[in-house]
């Protein structure tokens, strides 16, 4: 009753290439660039997989350069963290310290260094080598942050908010509050078939007869469900308390998707949406569900994939909590390969035709382009739903980033290969 490889189950999630190589994020027009991540001094050489865990701890010193006045009193490893009385907590505070200065200016940084205590140093900022007048330190940073191996996350931290992330790494499922870089393990391993954060827990559908609907945390609470003359697929998210399954069945003109919007505790079904997207029983049949923040409105739509497999999302309508279902007019020229909510109005789409992340409010029409590093339409990026943060997916871990302060740049994990994330997990309670 399931699909076979070439069918296409959408869950609304990312998956991030195998690790390998590192990161490096440029921010334009400031005197040093913020990059990737460096062990704390004094600590053993990073492991394989480590959380960023906690409170950053300062702007780390990456390189400095020769002949400058920062090189007599700076050195490679220090963390900087006050400048001119001001708390640098991450690399972007100290930038904006530096921003605020004229060539020939003294800088006042109080600084951690291995082996002793703080440190204060003084020197004078010098121009930038690219003629611009701007004032430089002559140094490269990048931000601190504690970590935490993988399996020494402590599984009784509370941590979930409404804006928890699920993640499958190695294996194994953990709940992560971007905002406030904060994991915990749900001590569950990850399925081998399609899961959705969603309800309070993480589902999944096993076949049966009937299929049934299991809470991976309490599977003696699953729960029969069959549509009849329907081939359940999959949960694929959630709606206020209600868990969006997948289904397809033959027609006399091809094959048709269906999602269902199910009781996880009675197995009635509230509302569903169907639509014909495939005229022949060989075609991928792919729909998706994306339920806001609020879990007040599912957007739900067809996928569309080219010759290359790209995914383009084609949003259709807007289904609230009671099932009454909207039409929605998506922007002329629309195309997405990554689609999510970044605030209770508005939809992130990744534009492959521009490289662009673009945001549309659903109720206005309105688009907007988004400002975030250019390194995210190379890698996958999350919306977490606060109209401002996304989670980034890329070879080498995770990061998060802020799209009203494009050079903000907080690794959430270091060496850790995100297998799948879900666009927003709900794991409350």
């Amino acid at each position: 009753m399931h699909p076979s490889p070439a069918v296409a189950i959408v869950a609304l999630s990312l998956v991030a290439a195998a690790c390998g190589g590192g990161r490096s994020t440029s921010v334009p027009a400031i005197p040093d660039r913020v990059e990737g991540q460096i062990a704390i001094p004094g600590a053993d050489l990073v492991p394989a997989c480590r959380l960023s865990v906690g409170t950053d701890l300062g702007a780390g010193v990456i390189s400095v350069g020769v002949d400058v006045p920062a090189a007599a009193v700076l050195e490679v490893g220090d963390i900087i963290v006050e400048a001119d009385g001001v708390d640098v907590a991450v690399a972007v505070d100290l930038i904006a310290v530096v921003a605020t200065k004229q060539v020939g200016d003294s800088l006042r940084l109080v600084v951690v260094r291995q082996g002793e205590g703080p440190l204060e140093a003084e020197f004078e900022l010098i121009e930038r080598t690219d003629g611009s007048g701007s004032p430089m330190i002559g140094i490269e940073v990048e931000t601190v942050v504690g970590l935490r191996d993988l399996l020494a996350i402590d599984a009784s931290a509370i941590v979930d908010s409404p804006l928890t992330v699920v993640v499958s790494m190695q294996g194994r499922l953990y709940a992560i509050d971007p905002l406030a870089g904060t994991w915990r393990s749900l001590e569950l391993d990850t399925p081998s078939s399609v899961w959705a954060a969603s309800a309070g827990g993480i589902y999944v559908l096993e076949e049966g007869d009937p299929d049934r609907i299991v809470k991976l945390a309490d599977p003696e609470s699953s729960i029969d469900f069959a549509a009849e003359g329907w081939n359940t697929r999959a949960v694929i998210g959630s709606q206020a308390g209600l868990l969006l399954v997948l289904a397809n069945r033959p027609s006399d003109s091809g094959v048709e998707a269906a999602i269902f919007a199910v009781d996880p505790t009675t197995g009635a079904v509230a509302w569903e949406w169907s639509a014909m997207v495939a005229e022949s029983f060989d075609s991928p049949v792919s729909v998706f569900a994306l339920s806001t923040p609020s879990q007040e409105r599912t957007l739900v739509g067809t996928v569309e994939f080219d010759d290359d497999e790209i995914p383009n999302f084609l949003p259709q309508l807007l289904i609230d909590r009671n099932g009454s279902q909207v039409p929605v007019e998506r922007p002329v020229s629309w195309t997405a390969s990554s689609i999510g909510w970044h605030s209770n109005d508005e939809i992130a789409y990744l534009d492959p035709t521009s490289t662009s992340v673009l945001s549309w409010n659903v109720d206005t029409g309105r688009v907007d382009e988004l400002a975030l590093p250019a390194s995210t339409t190379d890698a996958g990026f999350v919306p977490i739903g606060d109209g401002s943060h996304f989670v980034m997916l890329t070879s080498s871990g995770m990061d998060l980033i802020d799209g009203s302060d494009p050079g903000s740049l907080r690794p959430l994990a270091v060496g850790c290969v995100a297998d799948q994330i879900s666009s927003i997990g709900y794991v409350l309670g």
